[in-house]
């Protein structure tokens, strides 16, 4: 029994197909983290827990090296303000592909999700690796529109999506009568630029000009400006595809509220997606999502779906929209990477981690795990706790779920250091909930003692300032 059981299995313990090709019983996925994000590497829980094996390559001390759920770490250096670990990434990813032979890489920051699109697409890269990128974020023919909020429009505009009007403003000049078109506010945006950077409203024209070079890399000190340029040519030289100095460009001004569609895809079908709308972000008004509500948009899933397939996305994307007081949604951004509500997808039928870890075992019948019907907003941690240190305290649990990663205590930990920097006020209380200092002398059981302590602190009434 046990040698017919593995006749179709190869020494490496993958399942074989047609005696020719062969598909891991256990994908392994590379999670790559060259910005200390938080959020996106929630995702690395759901891909274990429905059966992957994940390794994560970033600097030291990342969110996504301390994460349990991955349990290999490819180390990079220290990136010092102007992500030096970038230049290491292409050595990392080549050392990574040749010991440890990954089924697929994930992207876990933008920065990671334009060098891997780089790395496929120029001449600094093994075939090997090349092959792997490739099949793990889709066909090059689409990274251009994936990677540039110019070409994202164009081609949204293409397929019919609804989208705001928008200019590219290759001057001042331009820039004014672009903003005098379109009617203030409006919403100016640089090229390459993340987590909110790089975007701002302009109220009115008195304001255009200031915001424009400052868009452009025309302003600011001569310090601010040699760092821009270097850190630039940092990036081209580890293979990033980014040029200095592109033109910012304007998108007419949506009244409405932030909400996302994120998904997982496979050369450009999707496979599981799932829908939210901000009620809270952070800084206002163009920051991040910390408090989000599910929904189900018809609408805003059709576009992602149009658009994945136009440009042949595989792997994890998601979409940003602004939805007016009517319910119509206007996309205004891509990201070719897992979100902070990414992982989230599981509590309401969408498993975007199952879907994709069963796509890479070859698996054709598939189907997500139990719905949890769940009406509540979700307060992602610790995004909604920085926006407002008491938040935890007088909204549980009647109004809000509370996304702890009490299983995963060293990155409760992690994230309780973050917020011990940021609310420094708050510094005394936050240590209390601290693991210990010697991470090394602490048992699971004991860390998931001070998680549990963490848990039950914000549960109570007692206010979480000292």
């Amino acid at each position: 029994m046990e040698h017919a059981a593995n006749a179709n299995k190869d020494s490496r313990g993958r399942r074989l197909i047609n005696n020719n090709s062969c598909i891991e019983m256990t994908p392994r996925i590379l999670l790559v983290s060259l910005t200390n994000d938080v959020g996106a590497e929630r995702v690395a829980a759901t891909l274990a827990n429905n059966g992957a094996l994940c390794a994560t390559l970033s600097p030291r001390g990342f969110y996504s090296a301390r994460t349990r759920y991955c349990s290999l770490h490819f180390p990079l250096p220290d990136n010092h303000g102007i992500w030096l670990g970038t230049l290491a990434a292409h050595s990392g990813l080549e050392r990574a592909k040749r010991i440890w032979a990954p089924d697929a890489v994930v992207p876990l920051d933008d920065v990671a999700a334009w060098l891997l699109r780089g790395l496929a697409t120029g001449k600094k890269a093994s075939p090997q690796l090349r092959n792997l990128i490739v099949r793990s974020i889709g066909s090059p023919s689409g990274y251009q529109a994936c990677i540039s909020r110019l070409d994202l429009m164009r081609t949204a505009a293409s397929l019919g999506i609804r989208i705001p009007q928008f200019f590219e403003a290759d001057n001042a000049v331009s820039a004014r009568k672009a903003a005098d078109a379109l009617d203030y506010p409006v919403v100016m945006k640089s090229e390459f630029t993340c987590g909110g950077h790089g975007v701002s409203i302009v109220r009115n024209s008195s304001d255009l000009g200031g915001k424009f070079e400052e868009a452009a890399h025309l302003r600011g000190s001569a310090g601010r400006r040699m760092r821009a340029f270097m850190r630039t040519k940092l990036w081209q030289k580890a293979g990033l595809p980014c040029a200095y100095g592109l033109p910012p460009i304007l998108q007419a001004y949506v009244d409405g509220r932030p909400a996302m569609h994120t998904l997982c895809a496979w050369n450009g079908r999707v496979l599981q997606g799932v829908s939210f709308v901000a009620e809270r972000v952070h800084p206002e008004p163009t920051g991040s999502s910390t408090l989000v509500r599910h929904v189900e948009h018809a609408e805003m899933a059709e576009a992602a779906a149009s658009l994945v397939e136009k440009l042949g996305c595989s792997g994890f994307v998601s979409f940003d929209f602004i939805l007016d007081k009517q319910g119509q949604s206007f996309l205004i951004e891509m990201n070719s990477r897992p979100i902070a509500t990414t992982h989230l997808g599981e509590r309401f039928g969408h498993d975007l981690g199952g879907a994709f870890v069963a796509q890479l075992r070859g698996e054709q019948a598939w189907s997500p795990r139990r719905v949890i019907p769940e009406q509540r907003m979700i307060a992602l941690f610790p995004k909604e706790l920085e926006r407002d240190p008491t938040t935890l305290r007088t909204r549980w649990p009647e109004e809000v779920i509370h996304d702890v990663p009490t299983q995963d205590p060293a990155l409760v930990g992690a994230y309780l250091e973050r917020l011990a920097r940021v609310h420094r006020d708050h510094t005394d209380r936050f240590r209390e909930l601290l693991p210990p200092a010697d991470e090394h002398s602490v048992t699971a059981d004991g860390e998931e003692r001070h998680a549990r302590r963490w848990l039950s602190a914000v549960r109570s009434s007692r206010p979480i300032a000292p």
